[in-house]
């Protein structure tokens, strides 16, 4: 193998990753699309995909990977009840889930799809790239905040792989 054949595996490596990282974000946009206005699944994500949905996303469409965007939103849907559930168990003891942001809702939601149903996902890298898409929409707490949510759920999906 050539230092040229390394260069370009490490190039698909970055390229695979910034698309996934760029449909966790969208992952996310969506997730709010269907928590806040009540727009069916199907529908918000072919609005996303035809780039009628407001979006923050910097990325060109085409570099977001949609095979794992849509796995991420519709599992998400799928096991919305389990991943709700893991998620109060999670928060502090005086929060609510139906009370947080619902961007904060959609990023918790999205992270713990992916903790719990992906496990082929390295936990460190779901909670980076988790943090990531929280540092993109807030600069204040929220960030901090879901870390320590994220922390708490990982600790548990660590003992769920452990026990299997």
């Amino acid at each position: 193998m050539t230092a040229k054949d390394v260069s370009t595996k490490d190039t698909e490596r970055k390229d695979k990753a910034s698309a996934r990282g760029a449909a966790r974000f969208a992952a996310v946009e969506i997730l709010y699309q269907i928590d806040v206005h009540a727009t069916p699944i199907d529908q918000a994500l072919v609005d996303f995909n035809k780039g009628s949905l407001d979006s923050m996303l910097d990325a060109p469409l085409r570099t977001v990977d949609k095979s794992f965007l849509t796995d991420v939103v519709a599992g998400t849907c799928d096991h919305l009840q389990d991943i709700d559930d893991s998620i109060s168990k999670n928060l502090p003891e005086q929060w609510a889930l139906n009370r947080l942001d619902p961007v904060v809702r959609g990023i918790l939601r999205a992270a713990h799809y992916e903790l719990f149903y992906c496990l082929d996902v390295p936990t460190p890298v779901i909670l980076s790239e988790y943090i990531d898409v929280a540092k993109a929409f807030y600069d204040q707490k929220e960030p901090g905040f879901i870390n320590g949510v994220l922390d708490t759920a990982a600790k548990c999906r660590t003992e769920k792989l452990l026990n299997t």
